[in-house]
């Protein structure tokens, strides 16, 4: 449920202008997700878990990496305009 919440609101980023804006806008929602929901945050970032429990529900590793790869491709999006 947590990273279902920061997925949306990585992808609700105007998806206008260059891809450099749109990475800017990227970082800007996820801070604001950040503050907006520290306790959520803190479980998804900074508290660490054992080995085991995370192999064990691959639901939330699957959807940090949905997460993940949003960046990654706009970042991906960055370097082919040449940033």
């Amino acid at each position: 449920m947590a990273f279902e919440k920061l997925i949306l609101a990585l992808t609700k980023i105007n998806q206008e202008g260059n891809a450099l804006d749109r990475l800017e806008a990227m970082g800007d929602s996820y801070i604001k997700f950040a503050f907006e929901n520290p306790e959520m945050y803190n479980l998804m970032f900074i508290m660490e878990a054992h080995k085991e429990s995370l192999e064990c529900n691959s639901d939330i590793r699957d959807d940090g990496m949905k997460a993940f790869n949003l960046l990654k491709a706009l970042v991906g999006f960055c370097q082919s305009e040449g940033y």
